[in-house]
Parts: C-alpha cells; structure tokens; sequence
C-alpha cells in the first residue's frame, strides 16, 4: 500500500507522536509511505530515518487550491491508495486533491478536542463525507465532532497506543539517578508531569495542590517538565508560593521515560482541549498511579469508577490535593494502583492495537 501522511507543521508534540507511530510501523510491514509536510520540524528527520519520503508542500490556508492541485499531483505520481490527514487544514485539502485524483481515499484523525463557529460546521458538513473515515482518539471527541457537523457514519473510535516498555528495567537504570539529579531522597514521594505550559494544561492547578500536599506530607516532591508560553509565570508561581526545591521545572526533556521511571504518581490538570494523551498512557505503563482531570478525552484513560487511576474535576484543587495527600501516603496502596494502571495501558492502549484498527479503516 503506498500512503501519505499529511500534516501542516512537522513538529514533536503527541499528534507527531501519533504520526510517527503508523509510518514507522507501516514501513516495516512493507508500505509505502510518504510525509508531506508544510513547516519543517523535528518528525522531518525522523521520517527519513524511518524510511520514508518527506515532500514539503505550502499549506497556507484550509481552501487552499494550489496546495490541493499540487498534492493531487503527488498522489498520482506516486500512485497513493491512502492519504492520511492530520488536523482540520490539511484534511480539507486532501479532499479537494481527490476530486483531481479521485483513487485515493482520505483518512483523518482529529487530535484536538474543541467546539466550533458556524463556518466550521459548514465546512465540515460539506468535506466529511468525501472521507473514508474520520478516526476520534476518544469518545469525547466523537460526541464533539458530531456536534461540529462531521458526518456521523465517518466517525470511528481509535484509542492511542503506545509500544510495551519493561517497567522493572527502566527504573531501575534510571529512578535513582534522575532522583539525584533533583536532590530528591529515595523514599520520597513523587509526582510527575509531562505538558506543555499552557493555560489549558492547568498547571497553576497543580501548584496550588502541591503547596497543600507540602504542607500535609514534607517530603513529597514534584517534577513538571515542559515548556511554552506560561513557563516563566509557573516558575513565579512556584518562588511566590515558597515551593522551590519542592517542585521541579527542568524544562523540555528528551528522556521523558526516565523522568517517569523516577516517580509514583502521574498528574494531569488539563482544563480543556485534551484528546486522549500519549504521556498518561506512558506513566501508565511505567506503572505510576494517575490523577487526571475529568477534561476532554481523560475518562476514556480513567473514569470515575476506575481502579487503576482517580480522577478528578477540572479546577478542583482541593480534591486534587487530597487525593495526592491520601495516595502519598499509602504507599504500597499507590503503587498497587500503579500496577493496575501499567494492566490497563498494556491491553486497552496497545501500539499494536491502534495500528491494527487503523489499517483496518485504510482497507475497508
């Protein structure tokens, strides 16, 4: 099968994540595969080591004709049967290069969890239905989509997988180095985060829960690593509130399972907009505990009847507190629940299992 992936910036986030998961895979088994991408990023290169074509193609508006005449191009020349979108933008335009090159089906996955205006509804009242498919990474998403005007019979549930990872290996190559790194014990009580500094990560949620954990439990400690817009404010934040040496922000970190391999506890605080995550999944299957919010595609991971994770209601700082407090401690209570939580990464939230439904939807 050849396919393309299409999408508009080639970056490092877990929407590339994603991206990066099925071409590797499908190059292994033997597909094809082109990245056609816009603004050049990291997933660029690992495409290449991947195997993969990389054609880089102006993407500058979602109506955009001349980005869809010269996909359509692409496509025939290189006799595509699958082009899989990535992101509102690029989805359109893959739909208007079928009408010049109608063999290929269009796939996209939605990795974003939002409401929109009126024209968006148009849009997609319009472009949904010349897909394939339109692959939701949780249910929240499906039930969103909907209501944004996305043909209902095109819409599909396919949870993000991750790969197996050996838990018992990776801490103990790692927990206790990366334990020193921050000056921190070894039967101190963790808590980790992996996000990007925005206000919809609600991380000033998890500040104002960790000063209450402090007070509660000393030797807890949290490390958040991340970075973006609201870096500088969360740092303030955690100086104002006399959390230096308690919480840790050592910025954007490429051996985010070693952090992980360092903790107990995962916290996710998001607000809104979250889909379904790649690094709750992966604290998961690290076999640490999680705390999540009741946001976006997070009850998909950890509902409110879960014995594997607790959730929590967005905003909520006190119940957070508490929860992280009553986990921290109990520890062998909490590490029970890590196991239970690396089950249910393992057999829900399986690399293989995504890309077998995906493939799935491609040869439908």
């Amino acid at each position: 099968m050849n396919i393309v992936h299409l999408i508009n910036f080639a970056g490092s986030s877990g929407s590339e994540k994603y991206v990066r998961t099925l071409f590797t895979r499908q190059i292994k088994q033997g597909h094809t595969v082109t990245l056609v991408y816009h603004v050049y990023g990291p997933l660029v290169d690992e495409a290449v080591a991947a195997g993969a074509d990389t054609v880089q193609l102006a993407m500058q508006s979602v109506l955009d004709l001349q980005a869809a005449r010269k996909l359509a191009e692409i496509c025939r020349a290189r006799k595509i049967d699958v082009v899989h979108t990535h992101f509102p933008r690029e989805n359109c335009i893959a739909v208007l290069a079928k009408r010049r090159y109608p063999f290929m089906r269009v796939v996209n996955t939605s990795h974003l969890v939002f409401s929109t205006g009126f024209a968006w509804r148009v849009l997609n009242r319009f472009f949904s239905p010349n897909n394939a498919a339109v692959l939701c990474v949780c249910s929240e998403q499906l039930r969103t989509l909907s209501e944004n005007g996305v043909c209902a019979d095109r819409l599909r549930v396919v949870h993000n997988g991750i790969p197996p990872v050996d838990a018992a290996q990776m801490r103990t190559r790692y927990r206790a180095s990366i334990r020193a790194e921050f000056g921190i014990s070894d039967t101190a009580p963790v808590a980790v985060a992996l996000a990007r500094f925005t206000e919809s990560k609600g991380l000033d949620i998890m500040i104002n829960a960790m000063a209450k954990v402090h007070a509660a439990v000393p030797q807890a400690r949290l490390i958040v690593a991340g970075t973006g817009e609201d870096f500088d404010k969360i740092q303030m934040q955690i100086r104002t509130m006399g959390l230096d040496g308690i919480v840790f922000t050592p910025g954007f970190r490429k051996d985010s399972q070693a952090l992980l391999a360092a903790g107990d506890i995962y916290i996710n605080t998001s607000r809104s907009g979250e889909a379904l995550s790649f690094a709750i999944i992966e604290a998961m299957a690290m076999g640490l505990a999680p705390v999540i919010s009741d946001a976006g595609g997070n009850p998909d991971i950890v509902d409110a009847d879960s014995d594997w994770g607790i959730q929590f209601a967005s905003e909520d700082t006190a119940a957070l507190a508490d929860i992280l407090i009553r986990l921290m401690r109990d520890m062998p209570a909490c590490r029970a629940m890590g196991l239970r939580a690396k089950a249910r990464a393992e057999t829900e939230f399986s690399e293989d299992k995504m890309y077998e439904e995906t493939m799935k939807v491609y040869q439908a």
